[in-house]
């Protein structure tokens, strides 16, 4: 058994990894739609599985870097066109485990702060199946 910590996640994007310029990433939520079906008169509600499932959107931020190619090569992929094709992630967890799912790029913002560096974050729409290895 082998748990993960931060030195050991590995981003790819389009697989070039990343992670050198992350400093956060959200959640990594995968769930499975059911409808509620409880009827009139029941006190507990019951659910169904609909056989569809979907992964929350991914949000990675970091330091805002103007040479580095991750941040800054986020914005000039906006706006996608509607033929492009999905770009996949993968992170890769301890042990080399990984989650695989491919995206589109949602929004890229830069935050100036300042008291602060300017930071960026990125929020990445999954779309298909989600694989776990």
């Amino acid at each position: 058994m082998a748990n993960s910590s931060p030195r050991d996640i590995i981003f790819s994007f389009g697989g070039d990894p990343i992670e050198e310029h992350i400093t956060s990433i959200n959640d990594v939520s995968i769930e499975q739609i059911q409808e509620e079906i409880r009827a009139l008169g029941e006190s507990w509600d019951a659910y169904l599985c609909v056989g569809i499932g979907k992964m929350a959107p991914i949000e990675i931020s970091g330091i805002y870097d103007s040479a580095a190619d991750c941040d800054g090569h986020f914005a000039n992929l906006i706006p996608q066109v509607v033929a492009t094709a999905a770009t996949a992630v993968i992170i890769t967890w301890a042990a080399g485990k990984t989650t695989t799912v491919s995206v589109f790029i949602t929004k890229y913002v830069r935050k100036i702060d300042k008291n602060g560096l300017t930071k960026y974050s990125v929020t990445l729409q999954p779309t298909g199946a989600v694989a776990e290895a």
